[in-house]
């Protein structure tokens, strides 16, 4: 007899493989291991999401309130030495003992509370009034108009160092700032 040109294996061989050790792929996978943890964080914050809500709550406010602290605290000292800078300029100038005698208290009695004959026999309540007058002006930063007024004051005043001092700042204010003095009679 003769044997078939093809050989015929039965199916039962076909099924074994022989597999290298070194080969081997292992029982698990590593996509399953990252999938768990996820799974496990994800119920880990499904638990504690109140807590973590409240916590940044409360972390939000905090940070504001400091960045609001902060701010004023800024500010706080830029005043202080906006202040302080004022406090420097003013020592030792006329302009805080001006708005103190144009205040209602009265002034100090003494050899000035008296009329004084070199000054033209001006009365005490004159001698307020113009003062009065002088410091308006200079409140109202009228200086063109402040300055005659100093003028006539120095003159019925000689004795008063103070009017004279007046004077002296307002002319070097009025040169500055290039304005020249009003013609008499345009003050009021």
């Amino acid at each position: 007899m003769r044997l078939p040109a093809t050989m015929v294996i039965d199916d039962r061989d076909d099924e074994k493989t022989l597999v290298d050790a070194r080969f081997a792929v292992p029982d698990h996978t590593p996509r399953e291991e990252p999938q768990a943890r996820w799974r496990g964080a994800s119920a880990w914050l499904r638990r504690r999401r109140r807590r973590i809500a409240e916590a940044g709550a409360v972390l939000a406010l905090v940070l504001g309130l400091g960045a609001v602290a902060y701010q004023q605290s800024r500010e706080v000292d830029a005043l202080r030495e906006r202040i302080d800078a004022m406090k420097r300029d003013r020592s030792g100038s006329f302009v805080g003992g001006l708005a103190r005698s144009s205040s209602s208290a009265p002034p100090p009695v003494g050899a000035e509370a008296t009329s004084n004959p070199s000054s033209g026999e001006v009365t005490q309540s004159e001698r307020e009034s113009l003062e009065r007058r002088g410091a308006m002006l200079i409140g109202s930063n009228d200086f063109s108009c402040a300055l005659p007024h100093y003028r006539m004051l120095t003159e019925l005043f000689p004795q008063q160092r103070v009017f004279r001092d007046v004077v002296t700042v307002l002319e070097a204010k009025l040169r500055r700032s290039g304005s020249v003095e009003p013609a008499s009679g345009s003050c009021p």
